[in-house]
């Protein structure tokens, strides 16, 4: 190693020396200016305040019962799903994670996005209609779908 003397650069200092201020509880620039002369920076003692502990009465839930019914689950081949709001509402999210959902179980899908030429109409105006659709089938297809 050489014992060659390098200049930080003063942002780059400064920055140290506003975390290790931070973490002594001491004024950024009396650390700053130990930093620059060397010399270490004296700690301050820390404060250490007594937990005292409560007793805490243990609470014992009852299990909730249920009304469980027998529902019947209908499968479908093919769906289509349009989600319409104005401009802003979150349409385009809302089907983007549903069709996100809908791949991760293996479905084939479609969608056609449709939003207003303005992202958020302006203030004081009647807002854009914004929409998503989607097609979702067990087996391939290469449409959005005709009627939601």
């Amino acid at each position: 190693m050489s014992d060659e003397n390098f200049e930080i650069p003063e942002h780059l200092l400064k920055r140290s020396a506003e975390a290790k201020a931070k973490e002594l509880g001491l004024p950024v620039e009396q650390v700053l200016e130990e930093m620059k002369t060397g010399k270490p920076a004296a700690e301050v003692e820390e404060v250490v305040e007594e937990v005292v502990e409560e007793p805490v009465e243990e609470v014992v839930e009852e299990p909730a019962v249920q009304d469980v019914e027998n529902k019947t689950v209908e499968s479908i081949p093919a769906i289509t799903i349009r989600f319409a709001g104005d401009s802003g509402d979150g349409m385009q999210l809302v089907g983007t994670r549903f069709t996100d959902t809908s791949a991760v179980f293996g479905n084939d899908l479609a969608t056609l996005p449709a939003f207003p030429a303005e992202i958020r109409a302006p203030q004081g105006t009647i807002a854009g209609v914004s929409s998503f659709q989607v097609q979702i089938a067990d087996f391939d297809i290469l449409t959005p779908g005709d009627n939601p």
